[in-house]
């Protein structure tokens, strides 16, 4: 999620456990509180786990308030104008419980986590695309991409390198070089009858057609 000048961008992902892009959703919410803006991009991505039956969820957000009031909702009051996301927040997860809380493996399958936003950059990415390009909210499905947005899922899981401008290039080859044959100038030996001391001359001339020297 960002804010510029009073609207609201918001950038919403789900991924796998090895950070492959699953779903997204950017574009502007401006008639909408921050919370609740948030919590539109939470309930979306909890919407399109629960059609891909995702057993194991983990929703992380750099809002430190929803956060709080996500997992702490019993020390708090909800605001008034959040009650509608909460009801639907919670109602999704009330009716569709998870089969790997049941599994002794896993001590928790349904996790929130806050993060801070240099942490959160692919969302960031999107939510600044949306600034830029987009005037309503749109749906980013599967692993499909846009602009840059590819280079920051994978720097998210630490596969660029720490500058952008450096690049790896493949080595071509370890073995022994060869020389190509060297180009030699073809040359053709010629024998005069007598040169002018009155002997035999034989020399080395250029190929060419001899009956055009003079």
């Amino acid at each position: 999620f960002m804010r510029f000048n009073k609207f609201y961008e918001i950038g919403a992902l789900v991924r796998d456990s090895k950070g492959k892009k699953l779903w997204g959703m950017l574009g502007p919410l401006n008639a909408m509180t921050v919370e609740q803006a948030i919590m539109v991009g939470i309930q979306a991505a909890c919407v399109f786990a629960k059609e891909k039956q995702l057993e194991l969820t983990h929703i992380e957000t750099s809002h430190m308030g929803i956060f709080e009031l996500i997992s702490n909702q019993e020390l708090f009051v909800i605001p008034a104008e959040l009650l509608e996301a909460f009801r639907l927040f919670n109602s999704i997860h009330a009716n569709n419980p998870s089969h790997a809380l049941n599994d002794p493996h896993e001590d928790n399958s349904r996790k929130i986590s806050w993060i801070p936003e240099h942490m959160n950059s692919s969302a960031s990415y999107m939510a600044e695309y949306a600034r830029l390009h987009l005037s309503e909210p749109v749906e980013l499905p599967g692993d499909s991409t846009l602009g840059n947005l590819q280079f920051f899922l994978d720097r998210d899981m630490g596969r660029v390198l720490n500058n952008p401008d450096i690049m790896v290039m493949p080595l071509m080859g370890l073995g022994e070089v060869i020389d190509p044959p060297c180009n030699t100038l073809k040359r053709k030996r010629v024998e005069y009858e007598q040169d002018e001391f009155g002997g035999p001359w034989d020399c080395l001339v250029p190929s060419v057609d001899l009956h055009n020297v003079v």
